[in-house]
């Protein structure tokens, strides 16, 4: 089997984008058009730099021309107000809690036990979690939250703040439009319960 070493295809007359193979075995073409981060296992669309799975960038919007697209729930054996509810968002945005809690409860948002959501988050980036909790007769509620261990100030649809479950079955929906303003754990953030029976 015979190998070929090169750093840069390009077109015989030289002109045009290339394709770049890069020492450390990164793929560029067109320099950041399409970006394979082999070292982190990422692609970056319009992005030499990627810092998720897969990022893009630019301001034409994308586009998934393909059936249903799934997102990946969190199911958790437990309750939601089982020591410390910790939602790590790089697990996932949806969280479900398969036993009724027992008592009232303040979620954390986080990335995960060792990053900030502050440091995967830029300003002017949205994401939108949901906590589905089960109820029964002695279920609490959640009206606070905290993002990286620091209490935020909600602001509730309806001006409606939680001050009871919603029922002493079935589930209730939280969800938490956490928008990142500025430096330093700035945030505004909308939030919603449901209550599902």
């Amino acid at each position: 089997m015979s190998q070929l070493n090169v750093d840069t295809l390009k077109h015989s007359q030289g002109t045009g984008p290339g394709i770049d193979m890069q020492s450390s075995g990164n793929f560029a073409f067109d320099t950041n058009t399409l970006y394979v981060d082999s070292v982190n296992d990422r692609v970056g669309i319009n992005d030499s730099t990627p810092s998720h799975s897969l990022d893009v960038a630019g301001s034409e919007g994308v586009n998934f021309g393909c059936g249903a697209i799934f997102e990946k729930v969190n199911i958790v054996a437990n309750t939601s107000n089982s020591g410390g509810t910790n939602i790590d968002l790089l697990t996932s945005s949806v969280w479900l809690f398969t036993s009724s809690n027992n008592g009232n409860w303040t979620p954390n948002f986080r990335g995960n036990s060792t990053t900030s959501l502050d440091s995967i988050m830029s300003t002017g980036q949205v994401i939108v979690a949901t906590i589905i909790s089960q109820n029964s007769g002695s279920s609490g509620y959640a009206s606070d939250m905290n993002i990286d261990g620091n209490g935020q100030t909600e602001y509730w649809s309806n001006d409606e703040t939680p001050d009871e479950r919603g029922g002493n079955s079935g589930y209730d929906v939280y969800q938490y439009s956490i928008i990142k303003t500025g430096a330093g754990n700035s945030y505004l953030v909308l939030a919603n319960r449901t209550y599902c029976d």
